[in-house]
């Protein structure tokens, strides 16, 4: 079965980049005016970014610069430039002042005083005490060391602005995937087709994935069963298609299994549930609004690099 899906894969550990990616776009590429001064978020009280603001604070941070490849990648860095708004605000609005400066925030998206005020709202998080707190964490929140469903993915690779057989790459996966469900091509042939024309982009075998996230394509690869192939898929330059070969499914690992690693695993999930709490917390209270399809059309439109 073959499940044609039109979105962007983000940075999820599927190793899907190409060997060697652009560091930066051609002018054709670049994004215009008109298209960046469309708004992406907005807040309580008529405050607004547009998609100008939300490449720089990507730019702004290490941590989210691999995310501004991907259209997957773009909603998680609105999502953390909508929380930091909403922290300086709350800040503000608590009067908590940052240690740095004068104590007050420097600009509308501090990250600096947004982490400041994060600490004072949020709490502690703590790891057990001893080996008989960690069990009883264990027992009482099974789900905070349940091992997420797993996929083994094949793919194939391909430039989207390279042709292929007097075809788009585009073009070319989409007839052949018509191909495949009609069951007139198998994809070991399209595999060993483009391992011969795009030699250096790491055809093939993906290893296991772990599935964990509510993202489309995360959703899409739970329902899939072995052998089903989803694509054609864009992910910046390149276009894709992911075969699932084999699943594992979710389960839920015994003490023993897990009795090194427990206390860890129980500070991780106190600070991700901790996380949780606090954005939604503060999404509902500064009605916090993300223009998730203006970020769909300007992810197609132009590289970010």
């Amino acid at each position: 079965m073959i499940k044609r899906i039109t979105i962007l894969i983000a940075s999820l550990g599927l190793a899907l980049s190409a060997t060697a990616q652009q560091s930066t776009a051609s002018a054709a590429n670049e994004p215009q005016p008109s298209q960046t001064s469309q708004t992406i978020v907005t807040l309580k009280g008529g405050q607004s970014f547009n998609f100008t603001d939300l490449l720089a604070f990507g730019k702004s941070r290490n941590d989210m610069l691999p995310l501004l490849k991907s259209q997957t990648g773009l909603m998680a860095v609105a999502e953390e430039l909508a929380m930091t708004r909403a922290l300086v605000v709350e800040g503000e609005r608590l009067n908590v002042l940052n240690k740095s400066s004068d104590g007050q925030p420097q600009s509308p998206l501090d990250n600096v005083y947004a982490l400041a005020v994060y600490r004072k709202i949020a709490g502690v998080c703590k790891a057990p005490d001893s080996d008989k707190e960690t069990r009883r964490f264990f027992d009482e929140n099974p789900q905070a060391y349940a091992i997420p469903a797993q996929v083994q993915l094949e793919r194939i690779i391909m430039p989207a602005n390279a042709m292929i057989d007097n075809f788009t790459t585009e073009a070319w996966l989409a007839l052949q995937m018509q191909a495949v469900s009609g069951g007139y091509a198998r994809f070991e042939a399209l595999l060993a087709r483009a391992q011969k024309a795009f030699p250096d982009l790491g055809q093939g075998d993906l290893g296991w994935m772990l599935l964990q996230g509510q993202q489309p394509l995360i959703k899409a690869l739970m329902a899939a069963e072995p052998g089903e192939v989803l694509g054609p898929l864009r992910d910046g330059d390149y276009w894709y298609l992911i075969k699932v070969q084999a699943k594992r499914n979710t389960r839920n690992p015994s003490w023993e299994e897990v009795r090194v690693q427990a206390p860890r695993r129980a500070l991780e999930y106190c600070r991700e549930t901790q996380r949780e709490r606090v954005l939604t917390d503060l999404f509902q209270r500064y009605e916090v609004k993300i223009n998730k399809s203006a970020i769909r059309e300007q992810a197609k439109t132009f590289s970010i690099y």
